[in-house]
């Protein structure tokens, strides 16, 4: 397994990025894997893992907001009345 490593660093880190979960980090770190900056850890395996891991703690960060600020929205359209219903309030 080490062998390929370094025989064929772009094919793992294909692999490491398409394991990548959620499908939002995953799009992000292929995004900055397409710009100039990225294309250095595509032939790279530890430095590709090096810098995943700070983008993936700030990705983390985020997504707890996120899924929060998602989970109020939904909330408060569930306890909106609907058209044509009446409102079970008192």
């Amino acid at each position: 397994m080490e062998s390929i490593i370094h025989e064929d660093p772009k094919r793992v880190v294909g692999y490491l990025v398409n394991s990548l979960r959620p499908t939002a980090f995953r799009s992000t770190i292929q995004d900055s894997l397409e710009r100039p900056a990225g294309k250095p850890l595509k032939k790279n395996v530890s430095m590709f893992l090096r810098w995943l891991r700070p983008q993936l703690e700030e990705f983390m960060k985020y997504e707890t907001h996120i899924l929060a600020a998602q989970q109020g929205v939904s909330n408060a359209v569930s306890q909106q009345p609907q058209k044509g219903k009446p409102s079970r309030r008192h």
